[in-house]
């Protein structure tokens, strides 16, 4: 596939995701009782990739425990507008949250997807305390790709090599203190041919770019959601079942519909009771994470 196909192939993907996305969300409407200040400039990326969004519930009055929301999208697709919803959403159960915007591929070769997440952490620490955000008390949400940016970035804050091998700009300036993994991806970047080429990785399997290469238990909780129609169920099935072979404590759970089998990132369509349990679920384990 040359550069102008691969091209060609995203937009359309784009297209196609947006509509169905917008759909979902004016199903869900707006979220009440949250105050959203957007549009805040994190980096010096061009136009829209250098901005995020803080939604916190309103009349906050103290520092809050602190969600970044790491988008999915296959690293090609998304935006913090295609999050809006849900960010204001998990602001309602009494937390910050910070959506961020992040260049895609392919006109963004990896690793600047988590090259910006440093940057949205960085950020963090300057200026987060000027909206109410704790960034000592920081969980990191993210699914399909996002999850795979989430686990991978806070793999690097962890270790030096990995760190030193993906980019010398790394800063990592906050301690992960959770992860929550929703429908995520733990896919070996190189091992995928579609997933390189999109990504700028071509004929490299650089043991790198595998997060399942660096697991352990120096990562802080995690807890893993998937769907009965989640395209991507096994591969957390299996997730799940190398945590427990090295040891790694987590939380876990496939999640049933009840009326209709639950869809890929299906916890992002709040209109569900499943979707709400889930995040009920998720953020019950990961909270013993923040005490002290």
């Amino acid at each position: 596939m040359n550069k102008l196909q691969k091209l060609l192939y995203v937009y359309k993907m784009r297209r196609g995701t947006k509509k169905v996305d917008d759909a979902r969300d004016r199903k869900i409407g707006e979220i009440e009782g949250v105050t959203s200040i957007k549009n805040i400039r994190y980096a010096s990326y061009k136009g829209k990739w250098g901005l995020l969004d803080v939604h916190t519930p309103e009349n906050a009055s103290s520092f809050l425990p602190t969600i970044v929301v790491v988008h999915g999208g296959g690293w090609c697709y998304g935006t913090k507008e295609t999050y809006y919803l849900y960010g204001r959403y998990l602001a309602k159960q009494g937390f910050g949250v910070v959506v961020y915007s992040y260049p895609l591929a392919p006109e963004h070769p990896y690793p600047t997807q988590l090259l910006a997440l440093d940057e949205a952490l960085i950020w963090l620490k300057d200026k987060g305390k000027d909206y109410h955000l704790n960034a000592e008390k920081v969980l990191l949400f993210g699914d399909s790709a996002g999850g795979h940016l989430a686990l991978h970035y806070t793999e690097i804050t962890l270790d030096k090599g990995l760190r030193e091998a993906i980019s010398p700009h790394f800063r990592c300036p906050i301690s992960i203190r959770a992860l929550g993994l929703n429908c995520a991806t733990f896919a070996h970047l190189g091992k995928h041919e579609a997933i390189s080429e999109l990504l700028g990785l071509k004929d490299k399997e650089d043991q790198e770019l595998d997060p399942k290469n660096y697991l352990s238990k120096k990562l802080p909780p995690m807890y893993l959601i998937t769907g009965d129609n989640d395209f991507l169920k096994e591969e957390n099935i299996a997730m799940d079942a190398l945590l427990k072979e090295k040891g790694i404590p987590h939380g876990f759970k496939l999640y049933i519909g009840k009326d209709k089998p639950l869809d890929h990132v299906f916890p992002c369509n709040m209109i569900l009771e499943e979707a709400r349990e889930a995040t009920k679920d998720e953020i019950e384990y990961l909270m013993s994470a923040l005490q002290g």
